[in-house]
């Protein structure tokens, strides 16, 4: 039981060290927010209801009209306004079509966001 415990000691006394990093967060970064775009077209057949989804131009500006209006409420919020140490990446992709009646437009959201830190002396980039 003590040579249990001793390689236990042992092993954490090693291991520690190389696990710590020196990894420091820039929160006083200025970070930006950015906006990713796809045609919105509800491309593909619909294989449940035997449909294909195909909106016109029209129709597809006027979905991404709404969603972007979407994304203005959310960025709203205090955090996002003035965001410092990270950034803000606005995503809207194309959905999968798969309504019974072939409407509303199909369309992913997703928001990243990509903080700012020091590692190892250098400014990196991690995404959340």
């Amino acid at each position: 039981m003590r040579t249990l415990s001793a390689y236990l000691m042992l092993t954490v006394l090693i291991f520690q060290p190389l696990s710590a990093q020196d990894k420091t967060l820039l929160t006083e970064k200025p970070g930006t927010f950015k906006f990713r775009r796809d045609m919105l077209n509800g491309l593909g057949p619909d294989y449940q209801y035997r449909k294909t989804c195909n909106f016109t131009n029209t129709e597809s500006e006027v979905a991404l009209n709404a969603l972007e209006k979407l994304v203005q409420v959310f960025r709203n919020c205090p955090v996002l306004k003035e965001n410092k140490g990270f950034d803000a990446i606005y995503d809207l992709g194309i959905g999968r079509c798969n309504s019974k009646y072939g409407y509303p437009v199909p369309s992913t959201i997703a928001f990243y966001l990509s903080t700012w830190s020091l590692y190892k002396g250098k400014e990196v980039q991690w995404t959340i």
